[in-house]
C-alpha cells in the first residue's frame, strides 16, 4: 500500500510538472469580417505598435520636407523673405506656404534632399549629411512599401516595412552606399519600426528641424511660426 501510494504522488507530480497548453487569441479580427469598419481601423492604427511608428514617422518626415521647402524658397527668394519679415509676419505663414507647395509639386524626396544639401553644404555636419540621406528612403519606403497587418501582429516580420524602389541610377549609387552594395534582383529592403529604430528615425527629423530653426533665427522668423 504505500508504495501504491508514494507511485501515486509520483505520477501526480509528473502531470504536475508537464507543460500545459491552451489556445490563445493573438489578434481579434472578427469584426473585418466582412470589411473593414471605420472605428476598428483607427484602433488598430493607434494600438499597433508598427502601424503607430509607422504613422508618426511618415508623418514627422512629410513635415520635414515641407520645412526644407520653406527654407529652400527663404533662401533663394530675397523678396519672399523680407516680405515675411515685415508687418508682424502678416505675409507669414501664408505666402509662404503657397511658394512651398509650388516647390514641393515639381520635386520628388530626393531632389529636395539634393538641393537642401547644395544650399547649405557649408553649414551641414557630417551627422547632419547622414541624416539627409537617410530621412528620404524613411520617407519613400513609408509612403510607398509594403504594409501588412497580420505581418504587423504575428512572425518574425513584425513591426516591419517592405520596400522595393524603383531603379534609377542616382537611386541605386545612394542605396549601394547606404545598406553596404549593390541590390541584387527581386530584393527588397525591409524598414524595421521597433521601438529602438523608431527613435533613431525620430532623433534624424528633430536634429534637421533644429538646423532649420538656427536658419530662421538668422533670419528673424520665428520657427514655431514656420513650423
Amino acid at each position: 500500500m504505500p508504495r501504491n501510494k508514494n507511485r501515486s504522488a509520483s505520477d501526480q507530480s509528473q502531470k504536475e510538472a508537464q507543460p500545459r497548453y491552451k489556445w490563445r487569441t493573438v489578434f481579434d479580427a472578427s469584426r473585418m469580417a466582412e470589411g473593414m469598419p471605420p472605428d476598428f481601423l483607427v484602433k488598430s492604427l493607434y494600438q499597433e505598435p508598427g502601424l503607430v511608428r509607422h504613422s508618426q514617422l511618415l508623418m514627422a518626415s512629410l513635415w520635414l520636407q515641407s520645412q526644407m521647402a520653406g527654407l529652400i524658397c527663404l533662401h533663394d527668394d530675397s523678396d519672399l523673405l523680407t516680405r515675411c519679415t515685415i508687418e508682424n509676419g502678416r505675409h507669414l505663414p501664408a505666402e509662404l506656404g503657397q511658394a512651398t507647395l509650388d516647390m514641393l509639386e515639381k520635386w520628388s524626396s530626393e531632389t529636395l534632399r539634393r538641393e537642401f544639401e547644395m544650399r547649405f553644404r557649408s553649414k551641414l555636419s557630417n551627422q547632419l549629411r547622414e541624416d539627409l540621406d537617410w530621412i528620404p528612403i524613411y520617407r519613400d519606403a513609408l509612403s510607398h512599401g509594403y504594409v501588412s497587418l497580420m505581418q504587423q501582429v504575428v512572425g518574425s516580420w513584425q513591426q516591419k516595412v517592405f520596400w522595393s524602389p524603383s531603379r534609377s541610377k542616382a537611386r541605386e549609387k545612394k542605396l549601394e552606399r547606404l545598406f553596404g552594395g549593390p541590390r541584387r534582383e527581386g530584393t527588397y529592403i525591409v524598414i524595421d519600426l521597433s521601438r529602438i529604430e523608431f527613435e533613431t528615425g525620430i532623433e534624424r527629423v528633430c536634429r534637421v528641424m533644429d538646423f532649420i530653426a538656427g536658419e530662421l533665427k538668422e533670419m528673424d522668423i520665428p520657427y514655431p511660426v514656420f513650423a
